[in-house]
């Protein structure tokens, strides 16, 4: 009766829309709720220095600007400057996703987790956005880094984004390892349970570089399939 009654629920939820039923009418998949992030060159602080490029100044004989997004290249005796971003978004699945939520503790449905994109709905970089790094853990690891910048423990780097060339919107795969596509599908397996996803960039620009300008924003979305467990 327990299947039945879940099978009724997989069929009632892709039915309303919330998923599409497969060629196998006991897998449904369901789309996960979109998360946005903004990654904006004006909380680098490089842009203080003026000018449209980073200027040439020989180091440690000079000092490099000031702030904290500057250091001297040592490999190159030139002021340079850097940045990281860590942001984090968290996924509330028994609120976001109810149909997922009714099904997905049950010991009689394996949720295995499909894909992740990014949408990339504004560019107005002006330099190549270097790969990104993407991280997943639980909701009581708010920050992906420490006061040191070092990654904490208990998160699992997932997959990676590639680099986006400047000005370019449009949707990019996330390559997910085999390792991080496993650690996906394991949480959104317990939708009673909220996650973070962590998106992890760090960016440098060298003497001649153009004085980093605009901002990026994408958009996360998903797709999960839940079918009866073969046990």
């Amino acid at each position: 009766m327990k299947r039945l009654f879940i099978l009724s629920i997989i069929l009632m939820a892709a039915a309303a829309g919330c998923g599409f039923i497969s060629e196998d009418v006991t897998a449904t998949s369901f789309m996960l709720p979109e998360k946005e992030f903004r990654i904006d060159t004006a909380d680098l602080g490089v842009d203080q220095i003026g000018g449209d490029t980073i200027p040439s100044i020989e180091c440690p004989a000079n000092e490099c600007p000031s702030g904290d997004a500057f250091y001297c290249d040592e490999d190159e005796n030139l002021c340079a400057a850097k940045g990281t971003y860590a942001l984090t978004a968290t996924l509330h699945l028994a609120d976001e996703v109810p149909e997922l939520a009714s099904i997905g503790d049950s010991r009689l449905v394996d949720v295995k987790f499909d894909y992740i994109q990014m949408n990339v709905t504004e560019n107005t970089l002006n330099f190549d956005l270097p790969d990104l790094d993407i991280y997943a853990g639980p909701q009581t690891i708010p920050n992906l880094l420490d006061d040191n910048g070092n990654i904490v423990s208990g998160v699992h780097k997932v997959g990676v984004l590639r680099s986006i060339p400047a000005g370019i919107t449009g949707t990019f795969d996330i390559q997910l390892s085999e390792e991080g596509r496993k650690v996906m599908s394991d949480y959104v397996s317990i939708p009673s349970k909220p996650f973070n996803v962590y998106v992890l960039g760090r960016v440098q620009f060298h003497a001649g570089d153009n004085v980093p300008q605009g901002a990026i924003v994408l958009t996360i979305h998903s797709m999960v399939t839940a079918q009866f467990s073969s046990m």
